[in-house]
């Protein structure tokens, strides 16, 4: 028998002995959506089950128009207001459904020698006087737990594995980058689908009522193509064998979102019943009258399209519809593609209900008020590269010379390149308003997955002036005074570094240690990767600091084969991945790394503070496994893996951690960071007196 026999009914009673459903009751191939079924309701709240619907919608439909879809979202909540009957009137290629009730326990009834199935849960037992077996597929809901129930009754039918069709459809590796094409991307793939067996070969029909789920008309057309089971009482549509459910409130949509083919031919839009009879109607003599004849070929459904993350940006015009829209994508985009709820306890259905209540009392083309809303959203994720920005409305800022750190209470500068402003001054006031108060507020609007990096990213905010900025500073003998300070062009400041030091590389003649060598791999210097190189190789030392208080100046790839004693293994890389709108899992990999011949083998003390971030820790991450390391200074900002950014409508953008990245040994990174081993605390007086405590504790770390 071959594969795929498109065949239909040879033989059926003369038209006056034939009883039939109601011609009114019959759903032709151009109507689709009459003869679908939904699934259980949603459990989250109405906007976040929204969200997910248009996430479903906007990466997994075949057209691939993410920007359509998006504007379709924002005009729906311009003239609508939330309401999502008006939203899944515009959506191609959908049914707008009611919820459907779960199913029960499989059961089993015994009719004139046709044993009539009703799925579910629990083992069959077919009576021995059954000629025929007849799979009722009319009440099982779409989604998962409907799946599984008419699989898994299916399969105690089978006696061999049925072919359920190849699907093609769009699978992602990670969120794309919506600015370029490098990173993570899309593709459009293929899925050979299955039913298991486990029962016995039998004379097999498939009752269709007149409303089914995607798997019944998938399991009906799979089984009339293949010459397996004949189709009873209604058609089977392949537009909706090829769909989604994707539920809201008690209603939600069936959203096409694949192609069905077997050998290679793609599925007829309609497979016919092969009685269109009553199921009262339905005998054992009836099916044994039935065999297979030609079925049309006729395919009209469309073909699947690549998804072009640089399409361009939606709209960015602010009006109330997109406000909205743009929390909704930012909520279905982090649902699907961010890896660390779990980790951070972030509940991202509440944090997209608040941002949406906040948006409600804020005027259209109120950037600023809905910038803050985007900060206090991005807040909630804890994510070190949890920014956000805007695509209009560029500001134009003065950069100030400050390094500043935060210690206990106190908000320290660390060294100062600004008039009227020295190193080991504390920080009382921002423009008038208290330190405590400025800071609670900036970092309100800030993602980090530690406090101490959380500080640092508002404190970025503090440095960057629009006119002029005035700090309320104490001195060390208590005395306090206002500076007010204007600062450079971004391009003409950094006179002090952000989170290391401009010392060079070499033997710490100064602090009385020439056998203790140091190596600075901080950005705020200007050096290329031979020469960081070429300062450890052959190098003869007692010890080392590695100084990576700050960003990586060169790649860090090329400076960790010459610290090691032993092979070190990287930390797990783990992806994102979409095959299909359903099915996800992590792609975990990671690697390891040969010492080169040469490499440094002594003792070593990893300078780390607030501000090592992403590769700096990734660095560390890798360092640490060498029983050689000291850390010492302040908690790492717990945040590394591959940053990722997606386009918002209203001319917004967020970027976040697009992979999940755990240590060598597995073990949870986001959120704890590179910890020290001797934790530095530091004072307004060592900054005064221009010394470097954490230099100095790694140093004695090493001659103790």
């Amino acid at each position: 028998m071959l594969l795929l026999t498109l065949m239909t009914l040879a033989c059926r009673p003369p038209a006056d002995q034939t009883p039939s459903i109601q011609p009114e009751l019959l759903v032709s191939a151009d109507e689709p959506c009459l003869a679908a079924l939904g699934g259980p309701a949603a459990q989250s709240s109405l906007m976040a089950d929204w969200s997910r619907a248009h996430a479903t919608r906007r990466f997994f439909a075949p057209s691939g128009d993410w920007l359509g879809a998006d504007e379709a979202l924002t005009e729906s909540l311009e003239l609508n207001g939330p309401d999502f009957a008006a939203y899944a009137e515009g959506v191609d290629e959908a049914c707008l459904l009611e919820a459907a009730p779960e199913l029960g326990a499989a059961q089993v009834e015994l009719v004139d020698q046709v044993a009539w199935v009703t799925p579910g849960s629990g083992t069959l037992e077919i009576p021995s006087g059954a000629e025929w077996v007849v799979l009722d597929l009319s009440g099982a809901p779409a989604g998962a737990a409907g799946d599984q129930a008419l699989l898994s009754t299916l399969g105690q039918l089978l006696g061999s594995e049925l072919a359920l069709g190849r699907m093609t459809h769009r699978s992602f590796d990670g969120h794309p980058n919506n600015w370029s094409a490098s990173g993570y991307g899309s593709s459009i793939t293929q899925k050979n689908l299955t039913a298991n067996a486990s029962g016995e070969e039998r004379e097999l029909a498939v009752w269709m009522g007149a409303k089914g789920s995607p798997m019944a008309h998938r399991i009906a057309a799979a089984l009339r193509l293949q010459e397996r089971g004949f189709v009873l009482g209604h058609d089977a549509h392949a537009v909706l064998a090829e769909s989604t459910w994707a539920p809201v409130g008690d209603q939600g949509l069936l959203l096409r979102t694949g192609l069905l083919d077997l050998s290679g031919q793609a599925w007829p839009d309609r497979v016919p019943a092969d009685l269109a009879w009553a199921r009262t109607d339905v005998d054992a003599a009836a099916l044994s009258g039935l065999s297979w004849t030609e079925l049309p070929l006729e395919s009209t459904r469309s073909e699947l399209q690549e998804w072009d993350a640089t399409a361009g940006y939606q709209s960015v015009a602010l009006t109330a519809g997109s406000m909205q829209a743009a929390f909704l994508v930012a909520h279905g985009v982090l649902d699907r593609f961010w890896l660390y709820s779990e980790v951070t306890g972030t509940d991202l259905d509440a944090s997209l209900d608040a941002a949406l209540v906040e948006v409600e009392s804020l005027a259209r083309e109120d950037r600023v008020g809905m910038e803050r809303a985007v900060g206090h959203f991005m807040h909630t994720l804890d994510d070190g590269h949890g920014f956000y920005s805007s695509l209009t409305g560029g500001k134009s800022y003065t950069q100030l010379d400050l390094q500043i750190q935060l210690q206990g209470e106190q908000v320290l500068v660390r060294a100062s390149d600004e008039p009227g402003v020295f190193a080991g001054d504390e920080i009382v006031a921002v423009d008038g308003l208290a330190v405590e108060a400025w800071f609670e507020e900036a970092m309100s609007r800030r993602s980090a997955a530690t406090q101490g990096y959380r500080f640092d990213q508002a404190c970025a905010e503090m440095l960057e002036v629009e006119g002029v900025r005035t700090l309320g500073l104490r001195s060390l003998d208590g005395s306090e005074r206002e500076v007010a300070l204007a600062g450079s062009a971004p391009e003409d400041a950094g006179d002090t570094p952000w989170g290391g030091t401009f010392r060079p590389s070499g033997p710490l003649d100064d602090l009385g240690a020439p056998e203790i060598y140091y190596l600075n791999l901080n950005g705020d210097i200007d050096q290329a990767e031979m020469e960081v190189l070429g300062h450890l190789r052959g190098l003869e030392a007692e010890g080392l600091v590695v100084d990576m208080r700050d960003y990586p100046s060169v790649n860090h790839y090329a400076v960790i084969p010459w610290l090691c004693a032993d092979s070190i293994t990287s930390p797990w890389f783990g992806i994102p991945t979409w095959d299909g709108p359903r099915d996800s899992y992590v792609e975990d990999s990671n690697y390891v790394i040969e010492c080169e011949d040469g490499a440094y083998t002594g003792p070593i003390s990893l300078l780390v503070s607030n501000k090592s971030v992403s590769a700096a820790e990734n660095f560390s991450q890798m360092l640490v496994t060498q029983e050689k390391v000291t850390v010492v200074g302040q908690q790492s900002a717990g945040t590394n893996g591959n940053i990722t950014l997606a386009f918002l409508p209203g001319g917004l953008f967020i970027y976040f951690t697009g992979m999940r990245i755990l240590n060598p040994d597995s073990s949870v990174f986001h959120g704890v960071g590179i910890l020290p081993d001797v934790p530095v605390t530091v004072t307004a007086q060592d900054f005064a007196d221009g010394l470097d405590p954490e230099l100095e504790a790694a140093v004695r770390a090493l001659l103790e």
